[in-house]
């Protein structure tokens, strides 16, 4: 099965002239795909079994804006068939929403959602772990605001809030699988160096909690931000940081049993990472590097390190290539405590093909190349690899435009 992603819809402008000033603009752009797929290895273990699915994906933007404000509403719908009656059929659904505001010397984006998703859409690589009808629950919220203090300063703050559960007839072998709460807070400065080039110095403070678990973690520290526009179609931004990791309590339950000890800890470390986009004239080539920790159930801040190259074009004016190639390298720490695998490599290969206006084809083919899970310390893992291949037909008609 491929991983699930959401599909970007564009909210297009009627002709004839923009609409008159201070006026409201209703708009609904709904999009609908059915996919097949084969799949060597869907869950990530062994022995390997090969299933198909079938599976239909209806979604919907719901958009209202004005000449500052914009606010957007988007439901989303996923149903899953799975050829083998030992894996439960699939069902995930999401409502996302956004807020933003644009003032003379502020912006305020407000983001929230809901979602109920297979582990199959959300956990691959995410933590790794995957089981047959068990599901993941979540809610979160953001809030990014920038006021404008002179013409080359900026203040810069950002609160998010995230909330994860798992449920299902399997869950309760993970015991792992106690979701967890993730509180995340950065205010910054920042400062436009030129015309093409920003700077952003800010402090955080991250803390991961979840109540059946290890403990809870918590990460502290500076970032340093930069944005460089070498032409216009050549753009870098990177960032360096460092922070104080520190698992601040230890707690125990009756439900958990984990093979590895904890102890209360506390270090400083580095961050750091950057993503470089270059605009062709039929697409774009895009290399991305992070090094940051990655909350986990469990109670776990985690190293991870992932190495992402993607390139789209256009090969033709109705056909698109899209490649995509990636390294995940996990902490040893948490791989040895069994909440994820120490590595994963992946690779696709996708077509586009729009026919008709409102009418794309897209196929695709892809590996996924792992190991098993750590069950205990003197067990070693298996490698294991995934092979898929998938077809789809998606429909996206014309957004319907009112002006009001």
């Amino acid at each position: 099965m491929t991983r699930m992603t959401q599909a970007a819809l564009g909210v297009g402008c009627l002709a004839g002239g923009p609409p008159p000033a201070h006026a409201a603009e209703w708009s609904i752009a709904p999009q609908a795909s059915i996919w097949l797929d084969n799949d060597s290895n869907r869950y990530l273990s062994l022995p390997a079994t090969t299933t198909q699915s079938a599976y239909v994906n209806p979604s919907a933007v719901f958009q209202w804006s004005s000449e500052t404000n914009q606010l957007s509403l988007t439901p989303w719908l996923m149903w899953q068939q799975i050829s083998n009656s030992a894996y439960a059929n699939v069902h995930s659904e999401s409502l996302t929403g956004e807020y933003d505001w644009t003032g003379e010397v502020g912006q305020l984006t407000l983001q929230g959602g809901v979602s109920d998703y297979s582990t199959l859409a959300t956990d691959i690589p995410d933590t790794g772990l995957v089981a047959p009808g068990v599901n993941r629950r979540t809610r979160q919220g953001s809030l990014a605001f920038s006021h404008q203090q002179t013409e080359r300063r900026s203040l810069v703050l950002q609160l998010s809030w995230l909330d994860i559960g798992y449920y299902g007839p399997n869950s309760e072998l993970y015991n792992l699988l106690s979701g967890y709460k993730y509180a995340s807070l950065s205010l910054g400065e920042k400062f436009s160096l030129a015309q093409n080039t920003a700077l952003t110095v800010s402090g955080f403070d991250n803390q991961l909690i979840t109540p059946l678990s290890f403990g809870n973690s918590r990460e502290s520290g500076l970032r340093l931000d930069l944005q460089h526009n070498f032409t216009e179609r050549m753009t870098l931004k990177a960032y360096v940081g460092a922070s104080q990791r520190s698992l601040e309590e230890l707690r125990t339950t009756e439900s958990l049993d984990s093979p590895v000890a904890l102890q209360a800890t506390s270090s400083i470390g580095a961050l750091g990472g950057f993503t470089f986009t270059y605009a062709t004239e039929r697409g774009h080539l895009d290399l991305d590097y992070a090094n940051s920790l990655e909350p986990y159930t469990g109670g776990v801040l985690a190293q991870r390190q992932t190495l992402t190259l993607s390139d789209t074009q256009s090969l033709t004016e109705k056909i698109d290539l899209l490649l995509s190639a990636a390294r995940v390298q996990n902490n040893h720490g948490a791989v040895m405590l069994g909440i994820d695998r120490g590595y994963y490599d992946i690779a696709t290969i996708g077509i586009n093909w729009h026919f008709a206006e409102t009418w794309r084809v897209h196929s695709e083919a892809g590996i996924t190349h792992s190991e098993t899970l750590v069950v205990a310390p003197d067990q070693p893992t298996q490698p294991l690899t995934e092979w898929r291949v998938a077809l789809s037909l998606t429909w996206t008609p014309l957004p319907t435009i009112r002006t009001f």
